[in-house]
């Protein structure tokens, strides 16, 4: 990750996929709140719609049930608040749970397909090396502060505009509440806070695109990368290109060390299976343990393997003991005291296969 300290004039190229993967695994997220408020208030508004007919009849059972027993009640503070319950009960059970319910839904159904499941103790962990107050009064007067601030203010103006004129368009039916009876006024008054929700939803779903958009934008021009960004994380995703040019270099230099000729000699070839491959010879009577002909990896490894089934040399797959050859010998080397069990082990299993009466004359390896 780029040092956060950096000019950020240096910072000119677009994030690589790695850099934005990085930021993801910290809890780092473009996240729209806008476009969080609209989902929320969207479903929200059609679940009202959705709940609109058994509210309202419950609500006209409950209050045309209070008008009809009136002369009955004896209207004190305890029968007021019972009447209160009463209320209260049906808008919480019908309306206000299922709200809720449906709000928490939305949010986490929009943060997992949005975000993915996404959770990072960087993104809420406590540092205190990174509390400043001169960091927080920059901050607080940012550029992005001015933002967040004109988009509120410029929020609120456009709800409450399109508030307004909801309402005004249902001005002249709610002057007819006054001549309906409770079941006119209720439909009367849903009719008028469904107008106006909806109107709002349209106002809202425009902020929050534009807000969307906007978070984007800001969430990449911070993750963007300085030239040396992308050759530093080029080196930790490749590798340092110099040593890489230096692994070449050995390779070729241990190209030259032998032929077709020296590997074509070989008695087996211990593999890794693909990426090592070490050529041994062994005579009983003339060596005083198994000899290193050629030795190389991946290419080279391959070279060594292609020449083996020219000269339909065995060929051994021992992963630990070809790579511990390759590090502890060189062309041309016996082989170490440390090997002399495993090669012996290797030798026993290749002339049980193919024997070899070079090999067959003695298989002890002399200290």
């Amino acid at each position: 990750m780029a040092d956060e300290n950096q000019d950020k004039s240096e910072r000119t190229e677009d994030p690589t996929p790695r850099r934005l993967e990085d930021a993801r695994k910290d809890g780092k997220v473009p996240t729209s709140r806008e476009l969080v408020s609209f989902a929320i208030f969207l479903s929200s508004t059609l679940m009202i719609i959705f709940l609109m007919k058994p509210i309202s009849s419950k609500f006209t059972t409950l209050v045309s049930g209070y008008l009809i027993n009136f002369h009955l009640i004896n209207v004190n503070e305890l029968s007021i608040r019972s009447i209160a319950q009463d209320i209260v009960f049906i808008f919480l059970i019908i309306a206000i749970v299922p709200l809720i319910l449906n709000s928490a839904v939305v949010l986490l159904t929009y943060f997992i397909q949005h975000n993915g499941f996404v959770f990072s103790t960087k993104s809420i962990g406590f540092d205190l090396s990174k509390i400043s107050l001169l960091k927080g009064l920059q901050k607080l007067f940012s550029l992005r502060s001015v933002v967040e601030l004109i988009k509120g203010v410029i929020k609120i103006s456009l709800v409450g505009v399109a508030a307004y004129f909801a309402i005004r368009s249902q001005i002249k039916d709610m002057q007819l509440a006054f001549f309906l009876d409770i079941n006119g006024i209720i439909a009367i008054a849903f009719k008028a806070v469904t107008a106006m929700m909806l109107t709002i939803c349209s106002v809202m779903f425009l902020i929050s695109i534009i807000d969307f958009l906007y978070q984007r934008f800001e969430y990449i021009n911070d993750l963007k990368m300085s030239f040396q960004d992308i050759k530093d994380e080029q080196k930790r995703t490749d590798g340092d290109p110099e040593i890489k040019f230096k692994q070449k270099t050995k390779q070729k230099a241990l190209l030259k060390k032998f032929s077709t000729k020296d590997v074509a000699k070989a008695d087996v070839i211990i593999t890794n299976p693909t990426h090592y491959a070490i050529a041994l010879e062994y005579n009983p009577q003339e060596m005083p343990a198994p000899k290193v002909l050629a030795k190389g990896t991946d290419l080279m490894a391959l070279k060594i393997r292609e020449i083996a089934n020219q000269y339909f040399i065995p060929i051994v797959q021992n992963p630990p003991l070809a790579r511990a050859l390759f590090d502890s010998t060189d062309i041309d080397d016996f082989i170490p005291l440390e090997h002399y069990k495993a090669v012996a082990e290797v030798i026993s299993y290749v002339l049980k296969i193919r024997p070899n009466k070079k090999l067959l004359k003695g298989i002890k390896f002399k200290k």
